[in-house]
């Protein structure tokens, strides 16, 4: 099973964290630059460490494959 309802609330509990800290925002640019920079620092806290177990998934989900 994959769950992703975990990783997206947290992302978006960082993005309103981030911007709740600041009230107010110039222009809808100056917003969006906040938001990117916050998705980019968010990504590479999430990404920090590889993905090694997927190889055993990946090797079942190919013979179930095969059986069909």
């Amino acid at each position: 099973m994959i769950y992703t309802t975990n990783w997206i609330e947290s992302l978006n509990k960082e993005i309103r964290r981030t911007t709740k800290i600041r009230n107010s925002f110039p222009n809808l640019d100056s917003a969006m630059n906040l938001i990117c920079a916050c998705l980019i620092n968010f990504e590479q806290k999430t990404y920090k460490y590889p993905v090694t177990a997927f190889c055993k998934v990946k090797d079942i989900l190919d013979a179930k494959i095969d059986k069909l």
